[in-house]
């Protein structure tokens, strides 16, 4: 078999697909059948990680039948205790988040502490799915979440400063089609120079 620079004849190709084969059985073994999921979209609702009955009495009047919850940590007991107090309300969790192995700058710009920060994720890993959690989410950003610089005018939610406009309504913009070299510089979401 030939495949881009990779030089691979039959014989080497089934000892590869052998030794996954093998090399997964213990990832496999043991292990129960994971439960189908239904088809459709899942909706959930965020809940604080503190939540109280209220709150899942509100996401039931809701609607949702799956919540998330956002955690700074924790383990398999707090996981398990999520779950149980969840599910005795008649609703499901989709999500135990962990704060404390979300955005690692150790782990994406291979920081002191990596290897670390990748031990601590791979056990929360361990324990979500011990407790019967089989999805969670990461974000593999090493400087955080970005975001644009807040306004004071709060009617604007976040939306981009809009360019100043002629009388007849037409954006007063010089031509932006011009040489790279030559476009405008911009700074914390504004065209600056």
């Amino acid at each position: 078999m030939r495949y881009s620079n990779c030089n691979l004849n039959r014989r080497d190709f089934v000892r590869a697909i052998g030794a996954a084969t093998l090399g997964a059985g213990p990832v496999f073994a043991g292990g129960r059948p994971l439960d189908l999921l239904s088809p459709g979209i899942k909706i959930s609702l965020q809940i604080p990680g503190d939540f109280t009955a209220e709150d899942l009495v509100f996401a039931r009047q809701l609607g949702v039948e799956y919540v998330s919850i956002p955690t700074r940590g924790g383990t398999y007991e707090t996981f398990a205790r999520h779950m149980q107090r969840v599910e005795a309300a008649g609703l499901k969790v989709a999500n135990i988040g962990n704060a404390n192995v979300h955005n690692m700058p150790e782990v994406t710009l291979n920081l002191l502490g990596r290897d670390q920060k990748i031990e601590e994720y791979k056990q929360y890993l361990r324990d979500l799915a011990r407790a019967g959690i089989f999805y969670t989410t990461y974000a593999h950003m090493g400087n955080g979440i970005w975001s644009s610089q807040r306004e004071n005018d709060a009617r604007r939610r976040g939306c981009p400063r809009l360019p100043p406009r002629d009388r007849q309504g037409l954006v007063e913009w010089q031509d932006l089609r011009v040489a790279a070299d030559s476009r405008p510089q911009v700074h914390q979401g504004r065209a600056v120079g």
